[in-house]
């Protein structure tokens, strides 16, 4: 165990506020997963023990929501669970009990103090199936344990009644216990111990959900329990479930945590740094594979985000080099490559077997980007035998002008994209027919992404030996108008956007950091401290970037309230964690030492004990003290800080050997100087 990363968390006699807002998750490499919060309370209709991921990595189903656990000692009651109702009754009232929460890698265990004894619960899941198990052990004293399952059978997406869920059965077949509804089973619950089982077949109605409540959005649903298994356990005794959405036998309940826990230390082995450990592990909850396949795709976010294109090549590089998984960078790489079509690589895949979707016009240009960090870290030249032609062919359609309205300007060979009702960037909130930030024209970032991929290939053809000449012509000519058409020097940074339909946007923005941060910059100098500088005055906070300058008449301080509004404040204002990344490279290059970017990461490895435990948020607020928010657990945001992380190690080393050279260099030439 002295391999993993353990983490304790203080939680006897926390205030239920404190523990609600804490919440721990675990994957099974497929995309299904469990999650839930410290106080035992689901707030989110994401929430469940067992969320099976029906059409991996999407499709996901959540069939067990909760266990309502109790425990009777010597005869007196203690209740470990806690559901909240429609009313805003909490019952039972079992976080009282909770004395201490760790984090053994990614797996949580929860202690409980019932009369004289300890109960310790941990959870975890089987890679590669959508199989939760949760294990009981006693220590001290006697007890009986009885366990509920609040069962249901719903998209993940929506909250669900009893009278459209319809009728469920329960069969106790020996070994564990079959749950079917209209005749289909929905779970399985296998166990590795005797235990009574008296069946009930109860509803649980109107459980909340607060998180969807203050989202705006459905928050109730209504739960079916078939019954009540009760356990006998002695000192030292043990007892395991396993929570199968399968149509197999029931597993056994615990034969697989030692394989869960040496599959986490054979993640972390490569790495001493116990900082790049945790962020390890938490990357590689994002990883899973698509449709049975060994050939993976990349989560974007739990709970609620599918695997998306831009997403998957932005966080990449981080999740992936700096933990030894560069094979299954380059499969996900060639599997995108086989996607391509009209000169796009899909925007996201669809949670049920639909066409993907190609609204993006910058998925295509990270992959470039991924393909050239690959290649650099690696030097495996051999993922150019596949993907080089349709390389080449994403530049002829690009030429030529594809969806959406992107297309080279002929005027400037500058990238523009975009169309009325269609958001395209990154920053692509939309509500209804209103697209938040349309970005319709040439956008900075768009445009540095489109001269990196250029000299990317232009290299790639000459190594190979073919011509090159018209690549580079077009990235030489996309440098002078870009450098011509977005640097302001009254402004002392970067347009957002130019030629747009309301003309040029000056909105101080952490896009232009690419300009800056990709493997082919596009700008040096004092152009470049300038552009750093300012972006570090308004935007830089202690969780990442801000989207809009605080002095922007469209800043939005706090990401709350109903979609309308959050979406609204989305990309105007709320701090991203993910282009904390290119702020660490831009500033690197602008200023050639990390000298000045002491403690950038400080409040984003912190908050890998706040939100999501053990992984990092999606966006927080605008304004201190910055309330994280969105997803908690995001893949470019755990990317990205572990990529920076590494960059900013590297960097201390390479400054303190420049330091420790120019003193060597003293000590040589001037001995006498030292000594003044």
């Amino acid at each position: 165990m002295s391999d993993l990363p353990v983490t304790n968390y203080a939680v006897a006699g926390q205030e239920l506020a404190e523990l609600l807002e804490r919440e721990w998750l675990v994957t099974n490499g497929i995309g299904g997963y469990a999650a839930g919060t410290l106080s035992g309370t689901n707030t989110r209709r994401y929430h469940g023990l067992l969320v099976a991921a029906t059409e991996p990595p999407v499709g996901r189903q959540v069939r067990l929501a909760n266990l309502v656990e109790e425990v009777v000692v010597d005869g007196a009651h203690h209740d470990l669970s806690t559901n909240e109702f429609a009313d805003g009754t909490l019952h039972p009232r079992g976080w009282g009990a909770l004395t201490r929460f760790r984090l053994i890698g990614n797996r949580p265990e929860f202690s409980y103090w019932v009369g004289d004894a300890e109960l310790m619960k941990t959870v975890w899941m089987d890679h590669g199936s959508n199989r939760t198990r949760v294990r009981y052990a006693l220590r001290g004293g006697a007890a009986e344990l009885r366990i509920r399952a609040l069962v249901t059978d719903r998209d993940f997406h929506s909250e669900t009644r009893a009278d459209v869920l319809g009728s469920f059965s329960a069969e106790h077949d020996g070994r564990g216990i079959v749950v079917r509804r209209d005749g289909a089973t929905v779970l399985r619950l296998g166990t590795d111990g005797d235990f009574q089982f008296e069946p009930e077949g109860d509803w649980f109605w109107g459980l909340a959900h607060r998180k969807e409540r203050a989202r705006g959005f459905d928050c109730l649903e209504d739960l079916w329990c078939p019954g009540t298994l009760s356990i006998r356990l002695e000192d030292g005794d043990s007892f395991a479930l396993a929570l199968d959405a399968g149509e197999g036998e029931a597993a056994a309940g615990g034969e697989s945590l030692g394989a869960f826990d040496e599959r986490q230390k054979a993640l972390v082995a490569p790495l001493a740094d116990p900082v790049e450990k945790r962020l390890a592990l938490a990357a590689d909850q994002f990883l899973v594979a698509r449709g049975g396949r060994a050939v993976g795709t990349v989560i974007a976010g739990y709970h609620w985000f599918g695997d998306w294109g831009r997403d998957t090549m932005i966080a990449l590089p981080g999740r992936a080099l700096p933990t030894g998984r560069a094979a299954q960078m380059r499969e996900i790489l060639l599997e995108y490559g086989e996607y391509v079509d009209r000169g796009m690589i899909p925007n996201r895949f669809p949670d049920f077997g639909t066409e993907p979707s190609y609204n993006t016009v910058d998925a295509t240009l990270w992959w470039f980007e991924a393909v050239a960090r690959y290649l650099e870290a690696t030097a495996d030249h051999t993922l150019l035998d596949d993907l080089l032609m349709k390389m080449v062919s994403v530049v002829e359609e690009h030429d030529r002008g594809t969806r959406y309205g992107i297309g080279v300007d002929p005027e400037d060979g500058l990238l523009r994209a975009g169309e009325p009702g269609v958001q395209l960037t990154w920053m692509d909130a939309k509500v209804g027919d209103w697209v938040v930030t349309p970005r319709i024209g040439k956008a900075v970032e768009i445009n540095a992404l489109w001269y990196s991929a250029l000299r990317s290939l232009g290299e790639w053809l000459e190594r190979v030996g073919l011509n090159s000449q018209r690549t580079r012509e077009k990235a030489d000519r996309v440098a002078v108008s870009f450098r011509a058409r977005f640097w302001d020097s009254g402004l002392g940074h970067l347009y957002d956007v130019v030629d747009g339909p309301r003309g040029d946007d000056a909105a101080l923005r952490p896009n232009q950091l690419l300009a800056l941060s990709l493997t082919h910059p596009l700008l040096h100098g004092e152009i470049a401290r300038s552009i750093v500088s300012r972006v570090r005055e308004e935007l830089l906070t202690e969780f990442g970037l801000r989207t809009l300058s605080p002095k922007h008449p469209d800043y939005a301080a706090r990401y709350e309230g109903g979609p309308l509004k959050r979406d609204g404040g989305y990309h105007q204002g709320t701090v991203w964690p993910w282009p904390v990344g290119a702020y660490v490279d831009a500033h690197l290059h602008a200023f050639g030492s990390a000298d000045g970017l002491e403690g950038v990461l400080d409040g984003l490895l912190g908050s890998l004990d706040a939100a999501g435990l053990g992984s990092i948020s999606e966006v927080y607020n605008g304004d201190a003290p910055h309330r994280p928010d969105g997803c908690v657990a995001q893949s470019w945001s755990v990317a990205e800080v572990l990529r920076a992380y590494g960059r900013l190690r590297d960097a201390d080393a390479v400054t303190w050997s420049s330091a420790a050279r120019r003193r060597d260099r003293l000590r040589r030439t001037a001995p006498c100087a030292r000594l003044r």
